[in-house]
């Protein structure tokens, strides 16, 4: 078992820290949630090391993991992902499902990790830029400013959906 130190919201706002002890970052995850609590904290606590160093957001722990090492995205494979994943917001899935599909369905072992921890970042409580933000060798600023302005604006698909256009194109 391993100690985890979280940090929450709950559904009127309130702020919450605490300590859970679990197997897992995941089911920390799942037990904070079944408290009602939105996480947006979770890291392992670890003895010996500086208060700083112990507490690291999961999200950023998460993309640190991510081996790069000769795993460049094509162009091609990322418009191809981007509109496939319009067309599923288009039809009315979740994101988050969304994103598990496409992630089973991945052949590239780079795509189908990056899928996995956007999923699990949003899982988490962030935002699909802040997920994708975390992974700025696979995505640009003008990616990362289009989805924040159509997930602002509610027309996530169509934004999706004409950045995966502009990548053809180009």
């Amino acid at each position: 078992m391993s100690s985890y130190t979280y940090e929450a919201v709950s559904a009127n706002g309130a702020n919450s820290r605490g300590t859970i002890e679990v197997a897992s970052q995941s089911e920390a995850l799942r037990r904070i949630k079944e408290m009602g609590l939105f996480p947006t904290r979770i890291a392992e606590r670890r003895w010996g090391m500086t208060a700083r160093d112990r507490v690291k957001p999961f999200s950023r722990a998460r993309s640190l993991s991510l081996p790069f090492v000769g795993g460049r995205v094509k162009p091609r494979a990322l418009a191809v992902l981007t509109r496939q994943l319009a067309t599923l917001i288009d039809a009315g899935m979740p994101l988050l499902r969304g994103l598990r599909i496409l992630e089973q369905q991945e052949r590239k072992p780079v795509l189908k990790n990056v899928l996995r921890e956007i999923g699990d970042s949003i899982e988490g409580g962030s935002s699909l830029t802040e997920a994708l933000a975390l992974h700025p060798k696979i995505f640009s600023p003008l990616y990362l400013n289009m989805v924040r302005a159509g997930e602002t604006g509610g027309v996530l698909e169509v934004t999706l959906r004409r950045l995966a256009e502009f990548m053809e194109k180009a």
